[in-house]
């Protein structure tokens, strides 16, 4: 009889065990069994053994860590998330961007014992109450407003907010933290034999139109050859390189890692589902597991992106926003 390890925990310790070698053997796998690297995976399973041992020797909750096995066999371990309350009100400000509307300015708002208490968005006044339903946040403003988080981890949160009847905007919340993070570390090896949802609006920075969401699947078969397929269209064949590269230092900056990732669509024919662009040209600027933060190349400016290995979540994300 298959077990359900999740309603297990709270009864037998070792579910507790088995439930965390699940999370974090999920995120080695390849989207098909022709992409699994087994030696790799070898490398992982045995660095992910001896990491959980070391936690159980050291009497750690098994359900309060998440667990991370890059392809070099190295574990992050992070703190697992709490849930949307203690997110909001950790005793510092949250920034909000809302990716394509202007100029990357953040808002800031600042949550404590039910209220926003300061907020430099204009409609939401000092002392707001706001309300928390599972993922959902309901703020008393005038228009009110709500947010439906999809993505939640415990310093970084993507999802939809919606207010004045007709505005739907995608929202990206960060923490001080991942707000300031210092450049990103990503491989090619994070992409190849892998697939990757693309998320954008072709409205631009227009501030005053509906949004144009466009979502587009890139399944990376090997280090130079990409499948695109713009969401309910069929795929086609593209090239692609990865670079690392480091920002240019200012007097006040030092240099920073970026990678960038240029998608290059040859032959295809131009598609107003990709804004009739003939390439991808974007580069990184915050990384976590399932969902990475690009500026993507431009003739205006460059448009904030979002890439998530998430196919539910991607597709949660492009309803909502529509």
């Amino acid at each position: 009889m298959k077990n359900d390890y999740v309603a297990l925990k709270a009864s037998n310790p070792e579910a507790k065990k088995i439930h965390l070698y699940a999370r974090a053997m999920t995120k080695m796998l390849g989207e098909t069994l022709a992409w699994n690297q087994p030696e790799t995976q070898k490398i992982q399973i045995q660095a992910l053994k001896s990491h959980i041992q070391t936690l159980e020797n050291n009497n750690v909750d098994f359900d309060t860590v998440t667990l991370v096995v890059n392809k070099k066999g190295e574990v992050t371990q992070t703190e697992r998330v709490k849930g949307l309350k203690p997110f909001l009100e950790r005793g510092e400000p949250v920034f909000l961007e809302f990716p394509n509307i202007g100029v990357r300015i953040p808002h800031q708002l600042m949550f404590e014992a039910g209220k926003i208490t300061s907020s430099s968005i204009g409609f939401i006044a000092d002392d707001t109450p706001y309300r928390v339903s599972g993922m959902t946040m309901t703020v008393d403003s005038k228009p009110a407003v709500t947010a439906k988080f999809l993505y939640l981890s415990n310093d970084f949160a993507v999802g939809n907010l919606f207010y004045d009847a007709s505005k739907k905007l995608l929202a990206v919340w960060q923490t001080k933290a991942t707000f300031q993070e210092a450049g990103t570390q990503l491989t090619a090896n994070d992409f190849i034999g892998k697939r990757w949802y693309h998320l954008r609006d072709l409205a631009e920075f227009q501030n005053d139109v509906p949004p144009i969401p466009a979502l587009t699947q890139l399944t990376f078969i090997t280090d130079t050859t990409v499948m695109v397929k713009p969401f309910g269209e069929a795929e086609f064949q593209a090239s692609w390189s990865f670079e690392s590269k480091m920002t240019t230092p200012a007097p006040d900056k030092p240099a920073l890692p970026y990678q960038t990732i240029n998608i290059q669509f040859g032959d295809a024919p131009q598609n107003p589902k990709l804004g009739n662009e003939t390439q991808m040209v974007m580069s990184s600027y915050l990384a976590r597991d399932e969902v990475i933060l690009l500026d993507q190349e431009h003739e205006k400016a460059p448009l904030t992106v979002i890439l998530t290995s998430n196919e539910a979540l991607a597709e949660a994300m492009y309803k909502n926003w529509k």
